[in-house]
């Protein structure tokens, strides 16, 4: 064999060692499923930043979105990453349920937090829990956040295990918004909606800054409507001493014990990426946590083995072979 020809050998060869080819040129990676404003847009450039820091000659955008759009978009090949999405709108998306009109495949990259549903509004309201809403088929004004986020699907949820629905809400006369939550903190000052509402993180800083300048009330769920989210959807139940128990700086008026539900926050992956794709995106994203817990604390549960543990826990949100390969590379899984 001639110089040349084994050159050309040797550097076919290395070009086939594992993970190489896949960033040989410039990757492309893109990183959906969040609006623009607000915790989930910082923490999905946060994940952005952390690919392009880990993946040497990637080219990582974060277009807006919404959850919802974002698991259609990974699940059509037309983004790689979806972030926003609670563990039970991605089952709905897989199984082609409400609010998706077809199933769509992708993987579970990684359990990011827990959000909590909180359902806030003014004590002229005068609800205790979200029950007492539709038990006077209440006619004030609420912002349930946008159909494909989150929160709609949460209050969705909500409705549903009270017996109603946000049709028949509005056929009593009740004013449903479908804002997010800056939009409808606006509403709010302007006198158009008396509560608003969502799956969010902890803390929430427009929550924290609204107690502080407004007398509001931390509306809960009844015990009886908790199990039935939890049998039906997979939420998990939540008591809290009082409303202040976080120690985040919020400043409800009600200080008497309150029940409420969280649901798991997670990143997902196509499920057509190569093995060696979804290994280096994993190690991005879970190599980058220090850097990650410094744009958002919640990302402090972004860690293997949480994900292992959702995994472990849900028959539908199964991980890439690439995460798995790398969760065994760091002792996460056998």
């Amino acid at each position: 064999m001639n110089r040349k020809a084994l050159f050309l050998s040797l550097v076919l060869a290395v070009l086939m060692l594992p993970g190489l080819n896949a960033f040989a040129q410039s990757w492309n990676i893109s990183v959906a499923g969040s609006p623009a404003g607000g915790t989930l847009q910082v923490k999905a450039e946060g994940v952005g930043e952390a690919l392009r820091r880990g993946i040497k000659n990637s080219n990582v955008a974060v277009p807006t979105s919404s959850p919802a759009a974002g698991l259609a978009l990974i699940g059509t090949g037309k983004a790689d990453v979806a972030v926003g999405a609670s563990a039970r709108m991605a089952v709905a998306a897989q199984r082609g349920q409400a609010p998706f009109k077809k199933a769509y495949k992708f993987n579970l990259l990684a359990f990011w937090g827990a959000d909590l549903f909180m359902f806030v509004a003014t004590p002229k309201a005068g609800l205790k829990t979200f029950g007492d809403y539709v038990s006077r088929k209440a006619k004030d004004g609420i912002s349930v956040g946008p159909k494909g986020s989150g929160s709609y699907q949460v209050f969705d949820d909500v409705a549903k295990v009270h017996g109603t629905n946000f049709k028949a809400m509005e056929a009593w006369g009740a004013k449903i918004h479908y804002q997010y939550s800056a939009p409808s903190l606006e509403l709010l000052q302007d006198g158009q909606i008396e509560g608003l509402g969502g799956l969010w993180g902890q803390p929430s800083a427009r929550i924290v800054d609204l107690t502080n300048n407004r007398k509001m009330v931390w509306v809960g769920l009844d015990k009886a409507a908790i199990d039935k989210l939890g049998a039906e959807f997979g939420y998990e139940y939540v008591k809290l001493d009082s409303p202040g128990d976080f120690g985040y700086g919020y400043k409800f008026v009600n200080t008497e014990p309150l029940h409420t539900v969280r649901m798991a926050d997670i990143i997902a992956i196509r499920s057509d990426l190569s093995v060696d794709q979804a290994y280096t995106i994993t190690k991005a994203v879970f190599g980058g946590q220090d850097y990650l817990v410094n744009v958002h604390t919640s990302f402090k549960a972004l860690t293997a083995a949480n994900t292992v543990a959702l995994d472990n826990a849900s028959d539908a949100l199964n991980l890439h072979e690439g995460t798995k390969k790398y969760f065994r590379e760091v002792g996460a899984m056998k």
